[in-house]
């Protein structure tokens, strides 16, 4: 069960009940009949596994244009276009293959195998306690579950470390619409022709010609333009050289828990290099471009700080540009947008990624956002949610900060009483961060259900309540943190003073209509 386009490797579960089972690509693809999702027990494998389905059909199908693409959507495969897609890859996506197999180099030099822990980022370092797995997890993998980490460790996952090179992506987050019904997800996601001349990737027709990294290798010590790679090569680009070990025989794969004839343990690695110039489009990613001495700096939108999906959620759906930076949605993204009117289901937008340090893995993310309908039609009132999100969060930082540092001096006409330039004694601590931190992981559901439940063409009742809550939030985390300094005397003042500081921020940034709440204490 190890070749990609023939054989039963891909885990799901039926939608509508029943066991988990692996299906081929052909019974995903050419049957509907039921309707199947993904079965996995990491976020991150899953969202893996939906990126490799598209990659393979947009590989083997690629559609001429949006009436071809939305009766792919409608309407299975038939048997005869699913041949006639696989009849020029059949012995490339192999994973055993004895000349090509998939995603790997045939001669690799390792002092000693390297566990299938590796390929799974996250399970194996320091930082393990940022993660839920399950005890055993790579054990021994399956056929399918092997091809599904290889392809995100070269795809999505930061690289081994000093030496080994990253995916063309690096760790930029990568963006899908999905439904409940896998077959039309990898729909969804595959860009047709045409789209393709309408986003300016036409080069990408042009290279229609090139191979696989591991059928036509990387030159050890290349340098070479990003432009130059095609779809192809470019989805599934493996800048590692590793070799997986002869596997073991029958047993349960420790991933997926389904029955395996043959189960991987272990792998051959070694370091190689190689540079590519630029940035290659990946059709998965938003990139944005930061403006540096009258130049482009372009690169990919990544998880860099603990800040959640939603304050970057306008980044991800609407093309923005300022004088410093730019913003660009995933080549997917926009042509759903571009196709939207013929789409009958409302699609959910998955947003996925780590946030490394260097090589380590600092945390994994799947964030699943239910948007409102119409939301691929309103993305700019998006982009005034998460502004609005984000003002609510600077209030309160400001005032944890002031509540920190102290106040050198009131001029506020409720504070004439008080002597000009007087002092108030700060915290001395740094209460902002902690605020902050705490502001973002208790704002997200109130975010994600305002996103959910708005009005696109009546917001203001959503913003009103928005206002409301996260006002509610702001007050209730600023009692929390300064509630250990109430029973000084000299902190008192300035904890009422603050106070009214934070409520005049949040009074400023109330929506016309809504009723003052709160006040001061």
């Amino acid at each position: 069960m190890n070749n990609l386009l023939k054989d039963d490797w891909i885990p799901v579960r039926p939608k509508d009940g029943g066991l988990p089972c692996r299906i081929s690509l052909r019974t995903l693809l050419c049957n509907t009949k039921t309707i199947w999702q993904p079965h996995l027990p990491r976020d991150d494998m899953e969202l893996a596994l939906m990126q490799l389905l598209c990659a393979l059909a947009q590989v083997c199908w690629m559609p001429k244009d949006k009436s071809m693409w939305w009766r792919r959507v409608q309407q299975p495969l038939s048997e005869a276009d699913y041949d006639s897609g696989i009849a020029s890859y059949a012995d490339w996506f192999q994973l055993d293959h004895a000349k090509y197999p998939f995603m790997q180099v045939l001669e690799v030099s390792a002092k000693e195998p390297t566990g299938m822990d590796k390929l799974l980022p996250g399970l194996d370092s320091s930082s393990n306690s940022c993660f839920v797995n399950q005890p055993g997890l790579a054990t021994g993998l399956c056929g399918g579950c092997t091809a599904i980490a290889l392809f995100n460790q070269s795809t999505q996952a930061p690289g081994f470390g000093g030496g080994f090179k990253q995916g063309l992506k690096g760790v930029g987050v990568s963006t899908l619409l999905r439904v409940d019904d896998l077959r039309v997800t990898v729909w969804l996601n595959v860009l047709s022709n045409e789209s393709l001349d309408k986003q300016g990737l036409q080069t990408w027709r042009e290279l229609t010609d090139q191979k696989p990294t591991w059928v036509d290798p990387i030159l050890s010590g290349a340098t070479f333009p990003a432009a130059t790679i095609g779809l192809l090569r470019g989805l599934f680009w493996q800048p590692l050289h590793l070799r997986l070990s002869k596997p073991e025989g029958a047993g349960l794969c420790s991933c997926c828990g389904q029955h395996a004839e043959l189960r991987y343990v272990c792998f051959d690695k070694a370091k190689f290099n190689f540079t590519v110039e630029g940035i290659w489009p990946h059709p998965y990613a938003p990139r944005m471009a930061v403006k540096k001495k009258g130049e482009n700096e372009e690169r990919f939108v990544g998880f860099t700080t603990e800040a959640p999906s939603w304050t970057q959620l306008d980044r991800y759906v609407d093309s923005m540009e300022s004088e410093k930076e730019a913003y660009m949605p995933a080549p997917v993204i926009r042509q759903v947008r571009d196709y939207f009117p013929q789409i009958l289901q409302q699609p959910t937008l998955l947003v996925g990624g780590y946030r490394n340090n260097q090589a380590a893995i600092v945390e994994r993310r799947l964030t699943s956002f239910s948007l409102a309908k119409g939301w691929l039609q309103h993305t700019p009132k998006i982009r005034n949610m998460v502004s609005r999100g984000l003002e609510y969060k600077s209030a309160l930082r400001k005032t944890m900060f002031q509540t920190s540092k102290g106040i050198d001096e009131v001029r506020s006409e409720r504070q004439k009483k008080i002597k000009s330039g007087t002092k108030f004694k700060g915290v001395g601590l740094e209460l902002q961060n902690r605020a902050e931190s705490d502001f973002f992981r208790r704002s997200t559901p109130i975010i994600d259900q305002a996103l959910t439940i708005i009005d696109f063409g009546n917001p203001t009742p959503t913003y009103i309540e928005l206002h409301n809550a996260l006002s509610k939030l702001c007050r209730d985390l600023f009692e929390e943190a300064t509630a250990p300094y109430r029973h000084d005397l000299e902190m008192q003042e300035t904890i009422a003073l603050t106070r009214r500081i934070l409520n005049k921020h949040l009074s400023e940034l109330a929506p016309q209509g809504a009723q003052a709440t709160g006040g001061a204490r």
